[in-house]
C-alpha cells in the first residue's frame, strides 16, 4: 500500500490538470454537479491498428495480454508526452482514442493561438507515431481531428462519491466528422477550426469542407503544460474521479500491470 503522499501523486496523474488545479482553488470537496464554459482548442487522436494488434497478441494467451498492455502503454506515453510538451491537457481516454484540450479562458493566449498549438501538436504526433512499429511486424498509427470554439466542461455524478469529468459543446460535432474524413497519418481540421489556421499551415481541401493540414509556416515555439500540483489533503477529492476498476491496483502500487483477455459480447450504439 502506498503512503498518502504517493497516493496523492498517483491520483493526480490519472485526472486532467484542469481538475487538479480546481482542487487547489476549492474551499470544500465537490458536493454537486458543476459546469463551466470557455473557449478552447480540441484534439482527438483515434488510434488505428490496435484491434489487429490485440487479435494477433491474443493468440499468445496471458503473455500476449501483458505484451499488449506494455506496447499500448509505450505508444500512449509518447502521445501524452507530446501533447503536454505542446501545452495541451489530456481530458479523456475512450478505448484506443484520446481527447486533449488547450483552454483559452485566461488572458494569456487567445483561441487562434491555442488552435495553432493544437495543430502543431497533431502534426508532430503524426511525424512521431504514424506507422509506428510497436513490435516486430506490428504497427500502429492514428487519425487526428481538430476543433475550436466554446466548450462546456462538466462534473457529473455524485452517486456513492463517484464523479465524472465530461466535455461537450459545438466544436465536438465538426471535429468528429472531420476525423471520419481523415486517413491514418493525417491531421484534419473542419472549417470552424481552420479559420484560425489559415495562412499558418499548408492545407488541402476535402469534399466535406474540412482541410487536411500540411506543414506549419512560422510555427509557434513550444510551450509545455505547466505542472499541476495537487494540494495536500485532496486525496479523497481526486480519488473520486479515478475509475473503480483500477483503484485497487493503483492503491496497491501496481498501476495497471495486470492484463488479461476475456471472451465478451460487445454492443455498440451510435
Amino acid at each position: 500500500m502506498q503512503n498518502a503522499s504517493g497516493l496523492l501523486e498517483t491520483y493526480a496523474s490519472y485526472v486532467p490538470a484542469l481538475i487538479v488545479r480546481s482542487q487547489a482553488l476549492a474551499t470544500a470537496p465537490i458536493s454537486a454537479p458543476t459546469a463551466e464554459h470557455f473557449p478552447a482548442a480540441i484534439l482527438f487522436a483515434d488510434i488505428a491498428g490496435s484491434t489487429a494488434l490485440a487479435e494477433r497478441l491474443c493468440q499468445r494467451g496471458a503473455i500476449g495480454a501483458e505484451a499488449l498492455c506494455d506496447l499500448l502503454n509505450k505508444y500512449f506515453r509518447q502521445l501524452i508526452n507530446t501533447v503536454t510538451a505542446h501545452g495541451g491537457d489530456v481530458v479523456k481516454f475512450a478505448g484506443d482514442a484520446l481527447l486533449a484540450t488547450w483552454p483559452a479562458k485566461d488572458a494569456d493566449e487567445d483561441l487562434p493561438t491555442v488552435t495553432r498549438r493544437a495543430a502543431q501538436c497533431g502534426l508532430e504526433l503524426q511525424s512521431k507515431l504514424h506507422s509506428y512499429e510497436v513490435d516486430k511486424g506490428m504497427y500502429l498509427s492514428m487519425r487526428v481531428g481538430l476543433g475550436a470554439g466554446e466548450v462546456m466542461v462538466a462534473t457529473v455524478g455524485g452517486v456513492r462519491g463517484r464523479w465524472e469529468y465530461l466535455m461537450a459543446g459545438a466544436p465536438l460535432v465538426p471535429l468528429s466528422l472531420a476525423v471520419q474524413q481523415a486517413e491514418p497519418g493525417q491531421v484534419v481540421a473542419p472549417p470552424e477550426a481552420f479559420v484560425f489556421l489559415q495562412g499558418h499551415f499548408a492545407g488541402q481541401g476535402l469534399p466535406d469542407g474540412s482541410v487536411w493540414l500540411g506543414a506549419a509556416h512560422n510555427p509557434l515555439p513550444l510551450r509545455a503544460l505547466p505542472e499541476a500540483i495537487a494540494p495536500p489533503g485532496s486525496e479523497a477529492a481526486l480519488r473520486s474521479y479515478v475509475p473503480n476498476s483500477i483503484l485497487p491496483r493503483l492503491e496497491a502500487g501496481l498501476a495497471g500491470r495486470l492484463a488479461e483477455h476475456r471472451c465478451t459480447t460487445v454492443l455498440f450504439l451510435r
